[in-house]
């Protein structure tokens, strides 16, 4: 069974159907995963943690594997003057 995570957790709270695919152990980038899995990497997510200034709570962007997270903008859609 795969382990659960918080978007794992996430997902089954929302009744979205999704496939968990296990890899191997150790820390991969995205691309490399959607390689391992010979899935296109648009099909591939990867979660970016961010704190912003005011919001004492992290906040976790989940995005497409040749996505980026602008901190400037993340920041200014939460009100923000900065994320890091």
């Amino acid at each position: 069974m795969a382990a659960t995570n918080n978007v794992t957790r996430m997902l089954d709270a929302r009744k979205i159907i999704y496939t968990v695919f296990e890899i191997p152990v150790g820390k991969l980038t995205a691309l490399e995963v959607s390689d391992i899995l010979d899935i296109p990497p648009e099909n591939v997510f990867k979660t970016i943690v961010l704190q912003p200034e005011k919001i004492k709570k992290p906040v976790l962007a989940v995005v497409p594997a040749t996505g980026e997270v602008s901190p400037k903008k993340l920041a200014g859609f939460l009100k923000e003057k900065r994320s890091e």
